[in-house]
Formats: C-alpha cells, sequence, structure tokens
C-alpha cells in the first residue's frame, strides 16, 4: 500500500508532532525491546502508522514493522 502525502510528512518525525486528523487510533504493542508502540491507521490511504520509542529514548512515527513486534 502507498502512504499519502498526509502519512509520508509524519513518517520518521518526533513523536511531539500530532497524527495527522485521519489517523486513528486502532493498536497497541510491544516491540520486541518491551517497549509500548501505539498504532494509528490512515483512513484515506489504509498506511499503518507505528508511535514508537527508539533506543535513543526519544519516540518517532515510523512504518508499522519498524519497532513492532
Amino acid at each position: 500500500m502507498v502512504p499519502c502525502e498526509l502519512c509520508k510528512s509524519l513518517l520518521g518525525r518526533p513523536g511531539y508532532v500530532p497524527p495527522h486528523p485521519r489517523l486513528t487510533r486502532s493498536d497497541d504493542a510491544l516491540s520486541s525491546t518491551g517497549k509500548q508502540v501505539f498504532v494509528y491507521t490512515c483512513q484515506h490511504c489504509r498506511q499503518r502508522i507505528a508511535l514508537s520509542t527508539h533506543d535513543d529514548g526519544a519516540d518517532y512515527w515510523t512504518g508499522r514493522d519498524a519497532g513492532a513486534p
């Protein structure tokens, strides 16, 4: 699936950047390192985007597979 422009602009951004208006929270998970991951789904392009904590301790918006179990 190809992400829409709103999703593309969010990927890689820090976690303090709010989700765009078409994202709805769809799931919570734990990463392989035991950190919590919040999964959102775009109502326009159906892309799944995760808000997850990286090794440096900061939260980032990533593709669904990055940091997910």
